[in-house]
């Protein structure tokens, strides 16, 4: 199914002059991404029964479970820092980790260091927010 953009705005799936669309009556996201990706589902209808009980599934999930997410620590914030982390060039980090190699690397690689310590301090909260949500109750 294709939707253009007149209809998109007649039936108030998105904000417009006069008024809040659907859209941001329900959104719940709390990174730039999860905001993008919830305006395509909205203005990017499904054309299978399967694929839109499958949709319709997940978000019954989402939703049972919005009280937790709203707790998790992954922010906008958070995803900046580890997608900041992936594209940026750092000095070579040594292939034998030891603790003068470490040492020395933080001395004469401070910023380096500095972003890289703090990227893995978010990466990790991440993840372990990540693992809370799908691990069995």
């Amino acid at each position: 199914m294709q939707v253009d953009k007149v209809t998109i705005q007649d039936i108030g799936i998105l904000d417009n002059q006069e008024s809040k669309g659907l859209a941001s009556h329900l959104d719940f996201c709390k990174t730039n991404g999860g905001r993008l990706q919830w305006i395509h589902f909205l203005t990017n209808p499904l054309e299978t029964l399967a694929s839109i009980e499958a949709r319709e599934e997940a978000i019954q999930i989402m939703l049972k479970h919005k009280d937790f997410l709203d707790q998790m620590k992954i922010s906008n914030g958070t995803c900046l820092v580890i997608d900041q982390f992936y594209s940026t060039a750092y000095k070579t980090i040594p292939k034998h980790i030891s603790f003068p190699g470490a040492y020395w690397y933080r001395f004469w690689n401070k910023t380096d260091y500095a972003l890289i310590s703090y990227s893995v301090q978010h990466l990790v909260s991440f993840i372990k927010s990540l693992h809370q949500f799908i691990e069995p109750v």
